[in-house]
């Protein structure tokens, strides 16, 4: 029976990805009921003046926990002091009840060079959730508006849906 739930959430969820269905979150549209799921979006970075696009790989395990990767860099030189990845498929994005909780360490290339900082993800109202990425672990840091910045291949981030 629990193969079948599994079973049934996910050709759901693939669907609501096809017909661009959007609930908040992927666990408050099947009731925690999270099927390990796999797929790609893609990911355009903001604060260039011509902005990088890669693709973004995601995984949503049976612990509703979302795990996104890349396989290669994404980067370009910089304009603006903010850096932000647009994309995220709207199901991706943590509930709003947890979404202020949640502030993740990650590696960032800053003016040429990678330094630890972190990032954090809006769960809008509305599409789209869009993830903010700063150049210090407490998040507080503006990026650098010169030089180049970016994600480097192998990047990964995971985080809980609610």
């Amino acid at each position: 029976m629990k193969f079948v739930r599994s079973l049934i959430a996910s050709t759901l969820f693939a669907l609501c990805l096809v017909i661009g269905y959007a609930p908040s979150s992927y666990a408050q549209a099947f009731a925690g009921s999270c099927a390990q799921i796999r797929g790609s979006f893609t990911g355009t970075l903001t604060g260039y003046a011509s902005p990088p696009t890669g693709t973004v790989q995601f995984r949503i395990d049976s612990a509703c926990r979302v795990t996104l990767w890349l396989t290669a860099a994404i980067s370009g030189t910089s304009n603006a002091a903010t850096m932000t990845m647009t994309g995220l498929p709207y199901n991706l994005a943590p509930n709003a009840a947890v979404v202020g909780s949640q502030v993740f360490p990650t590696i960032v290339t800053d003016n040429t060079a990678n330094t630890t900082g972190c990032f954090q993800i809006s769960a809008p109202a509305t599409p789209p959730a869009v993830i903010t990425f700063s150049n210090t672990g407490a998040c507080a840091g503006a990026m650098t508006n010169t030089g180049t910045k970016g994600l480097l291949a192998g990047w990964t981030a995971t985080y809980v849906l609610y």
